[in-house]
């Protein structure tokens, strides 16, 4: 029990980390050891939330585009217009069928507003067992209204995706990445074998014939098959196995780091690594006045041998001004994850980041005097732009300072262990004996 006033911070623990995932980050490390690869990951500061489809519909996508979505516009209005012509004649002939049906069994059945739960349900039951029998009855004609119905629908149903899939695309590029690199990014994405199509829609400008097809491997037509025009087209991809969860949570950036680093010291020091935790949850205890208190901490990526602990925070419009409120809400909420850093026994701050280097500058600046006014004990403090070369420059670095700090700690000890020189000390006896002299005598 510590005395009454005196505080003890003990070692934090690593209670929980997801080396086991970074299996999957496989191909980013990939191509981050190539000259023409590179582009793809760019994903990585893509924010999970901003490429799902809906809020309700958690699983990533990224949707390739071909053509003009421009051409397409009046194709669109006209069909829909078709659509709801031809639409509401079914809907209507539909009802015509079986709602007189339906209302006569009711009225048959004497029910009313009186009538209790139970005379309700077997009334309802009743009324649908005598509109089974006008559907068996008329469904020459039923099949006949489907089939055009089906046609209809599928009009409305080319136009719905086609339009979403376009609007979704939109966002990701507001949220970070030119077209031209979107799409590059998706091809190599695709050819790393990280993505699959589930979904394609494509729409002739001229002729308006369009095809909507749900595949994993979709025919891609350049031209209308009717006409020869340049069809316009979506394609909707999803990640592969896990990546998916993994790019909802933006978790795929801290995994993306902590396998790098792995990488660039197993393939260059041949002593010890040092333990690195991807998306680590530690415990530390304070023990102070006669109590004991536990905090849990987590950290994207966290070298506990060197006190390093790597912030990973991907906004969701990293290109929107950075003015001082909003550098300042941002810094805010670091302030917080700072402080227990801290706690857990970080030194060296660096955060990665996808806001532009060109937008970086307040919030670097307000961070700095934050961690200068509460005085937090940092050794080393750095921000990462949202660029891939700087990325890698960043965990270049690192790897190579942590490489020769290993290696010299290393040497250091290997010569302590290493036994003293034996001395040889001459004799009289020997100074003084002369080889000539001591072979005449032993003769």
């Amino acid at each position: 029990m510590c005395p009454k006033g005196v505080v003890v911070f003990n070692l934090p623990k690593v209670q929980r980390e997801c080396s086991v995932l970074e299996a999957h980050v496989k191909p980013y490390i990939d191509a981050s050891n190539t000259d023409t690869w590179k582009h793809v990951l760019r994903v990585l500061y893509l924010n999970g939330s901003v490429l799902r489809a809906h809020e309700d519909f958690k699983v990533p996508c990224l949707i390739s585009q071909i053509g003009s979505v421009k051409k397409v516009e009046k194709s669109m209005d006209l069909l829909s217009g078709k659509s709801k012509t031809r639409l509401v004649p079914l809907v209507m002939n539909a009802a015509r069928m079986f709602l007189p049906k339906l209302l006569q069994s009711i009225s048959q059945l004497g029910v009313s507003e009186r009538s209790d739960a139970t005379q309700l349900d077997t009334a309802s039951a009743k009324a649908v067992i005598s509109v089974f029998s006008e559907l068996d009855r008329q469904k020459r004609t039923l099949m006949g209204m489907i089939i055009d119905g089906a046609f209809t629908v599928a009009d409305l149903a080319a136009i719905w995706f086609f339009k979403g899939l376009a609007d979704l695309r939109g966002n990701h590029i507001l949220s970070g990445i030119s077209e031209d690199d979107y799409e590059n990014m998706i091809d190599g994405l695709r050819r790393l074998d990280v993505l699959e199509p589930k979904l394609q829609v494509s729409l002739c400008p001229e002729c308006m014939n369009y095809e909507l097809t749900i595949s994993r491997h979709p025919s891609l037509k350049d031209k209308c098959p009717r006409c020869g025009t340049v069809l316009s087209s979506q394609t909707l991809y999803m990640f592969k196995g896990e990546l998916g969860n993994l790019k909802s949570e933006n978790s795929d950036m801290p995994l993306f780091v902590s396998s790098y680093l792995k990488f660039r010291l197993y393939s260059s020091i041949l002593t010890e690594n040092p333990e690195i935790y991807p998306k680590a949850e530690t415990t530390h205890s304070i023990d102070g006045d006669g109590e004991k208190e536990t905090s849990r901490v987590e950290i994207d990526v966290y070298i506990p041998s060197f006190g390093i602990g790597i912030e990973c925070k991907i906004l969701e419009t990293p290109l929107a001004p950075m003015t001082t409120e909003r550098a300042n809400g941002i810094v805010g909420d670091l302030m917080k994850q700072l402080r227990k850093y801290i706690k857990a026994g970080i030194s060296e701050f660096f955060l990665v980041t996808n806001v532009p280097d060109k937008n970086l500058g307040k919030v670097q600046e307000a961070l700095e005097i934050s961690v200068s006014n509460a005085a937090l004990p940092l050794k080393n403090l750095k921000v990462i732009p949202g660029d891939v070369d700087a990325l890698l420059n960043f965990l270049n670095e690192l790897a190579d300072r942590i490489g020769t700090k290993i290696s010299q700690d290393y040497m250091k000890r290997f010569e302590k262990k290493l036994p003293e020189p034996i001395t040889i000390q001459e004799t009289e006896a020997v100074k003084n004996s002369n080889p000539k002299t001591d072979k005449a005598a032993a003769n």
